[in-house]
């Protein structure tokens, strides 16, 4: 299994103030990050293309506009983390705790949601097509703006 290191996050860190002048993005693609620890930590813009991060805390985290296709975020603690402009395009988000996350224009277009709890969650301008969120708890789950909710199932 796979880790992110505090080195790697303050590479990060330095790449994203640089604008990719210098440090190094964060590039997880296809790592297995399972079980794995980040409350609060600052991945905006990062690759996770394919990664597995299920049963992961990453609670309070940020991952704007990061990539995130084709990932596995299975029971994830995810409460309150910014996935504003993330592409979480056919992501498996089943069981994840999603409480208070910002998706604002966030691309979830087929990625799947069942039993994840949405409780307050923000989902202005969403890409939802053909996203599963059957059993999703949907509590104060707020849609809004241009959000795109074709064939989108489980919605309540």
């Amino acid at each position: 299994m796979w880790e992110i290191t505090d080195q790697q996050l303050s590479d990060h860190s330095e790449w994203l103030k640089s604008n990719g002048q210098s440090g190094s993005r964060m590039d997880k693609t296809g790592r297995d990050l399972s079980n794995s620890a980040h409350p609060g930590a600052k991945m905006d813009q990062g690759k996770f293309i394919g990664a597995r991060f299920n049963n992961a805390n990453l609670e309070g985290a940020s991952f704007a506009e990061a990539d995130f296709s084709g990932a596995r975020l299975e029971k994830a603690n995810l409460k309150g983390v910014n996935f504003r402009g993330a592409d979480l395009g056919g992501v498996t988000l089943d069981g994840a705790d999603l409480t208070g996350a910002d998706l604002t224009n966030a691309d979830c277009s087929g990625a799947t949601f069942r039993n994840a709890n949405m409780t307050n969650t923000i989902c202005t301008n969403i890409d939802f097509v053909a996203a599963d969120l059957t059993g999703a708890k949907q509590d104060g789950m707020k849609i809004s703006g241009e959000a795109r909710l074709r064939d989108a199932q489980g919605l309540k």
